[in-house]
């Protein structure tokens, strides 16, 4: 009696769908190359979504399966209530391998909508990278993986979500610590993210982002040049690179020669007063007072506000003072 209600139903409102559109169901070829296809295909729609309103989700993943199987294309909402039954399921799984089955499922699934329905692959790998990480915490490699699915998909879209990105950080910042990731690894991921971050214009989810990463242990002077040496080696000219490694190395408070290269090339690529002060400091660190007057003096030269100019000549002056230089 269900299924005729709901064929019922489906007549009527087919009816009011087709003399409201021409492409109505009966024209749509997503739903089966045939009419006769298409009428079988939008009745075993409405059973699955009558199974999923009154909670029948054993007779409803029946009718999910048919659909995806012959007509993947035909409705979102089919891997939607799929996913959330799926989600139900692993919630009240009695056993560990019972919820096994029920997380691998929902992952095909969301692998499934993603691409037949790929304008929104983006916003599903985000869930589908989340609801794992969630489900299945153990798995870590995995969680890296569909994680950096989903920002690489975010990439593409054009639209990246920053709060994600730091869940994902935070998960492999938490694993580089106790050695579940490399260096190498960890330090790529960064380099991949952080311009992510900073383009997305967040100042405080940046600030989490920048956090972790100086909490993993892995922002040290010694990573920060294994990291950036050989990148500027191979374009020196590229002020990108070198304006992330002076952030770095001025963050860790790194003062060895590595700075005092990337600061001459920040000075060579970008000639301002910013960056003949960083210039400075790294000479000044080293104790070589000389080459930062030097370049303290060139900063009141290029520098246009008056009360920054006050500030490095009584700066100079103090440093004339304690050299004897009266």
């Amino acid at each position: 009696m269900r299924k005729v209600l709901a064929a019922l139903t489906f007549m009527i409102a087919g009816c009011v769908a087709f003399s409201a559109s021409a492409q109505s169901w009966d024209q749509d070829p997503k739903w089966g190359s045939t009419p006769e296809e298409r009428e079988h295909y939008v009745l075993i729609f409405n059973y699955l979504q009558d199974a999923y309103n009154i909670k029948n989700y054993d007779e409803a993943v029946g009718y999910m399966q048919e659909l995806i199987a012959n007509v993947p294309k035909s409705s979102r909402n089919v891997y939607i209530w799929g996913i959330n039954i799926y989600k139900y399921k692993i919630s009240t799984a009695s056993s560990v391998k019972g919820k096994n089955v029920f997380v691998d499922s929902m992952v095909m699934l969301y692998d499934l909508r993603a691409d037949n329905f790929p304008e929104n692959r983006a916003e599903v790998l985000k869930f589908k990278a989340i609801d794992y990480a969630s489900n299945r915490p153990t798995d870590r490699e995995n969680i890296h993986k569909y994680f950096h699915d989903g920002v690489v998909s975010m990439v593409d879209s054009g639209k990246v979500d920053a709060n994600f990105i730091n869940i994902y950080f935070q998960e492999l910042s938490e694993d580089f610590k106790i050695d579940m990731v490399d260096m190498d690894t960890y330090l790529s991921e960064y380099d991949f993210l952080d311009p992510l971050m900073k383009a997305n214009g967040n100042t405080e989810q940046l600030n989490t982002f920048e956090a972790l990463f100086v909490g993993s242990g892995a922002a040290n002077c010694e990573n920060i040049e294994k990291m950036y040496a050989r990148k500027i080696e191979e374009a020196p000219d590229d002020v990108n690179t070198i304006l992330k490694a002076v952030a770095l190395l001025e963050r860790a408070n790194c003062t060895g020669p590595f700075f005092i290269q990337v600061a001459e090339l920040y000075y060579k690529v970008e000639p301002s007063s910013a960056s003949a002060i960083v210039i400075a400091r790294a000479y000044q660190a080293n104790g070589n007072t000389a080459k930062a007057m030097e370049y303290l003096n060139l900063a009141i030269q290029q520098e246009t506000d008056t009360e920054k100019k006050v500030a490095l000549t009584t700066e100079i002056a103090a440093s004339h003072y304690q050299a004897g230089n009266y």
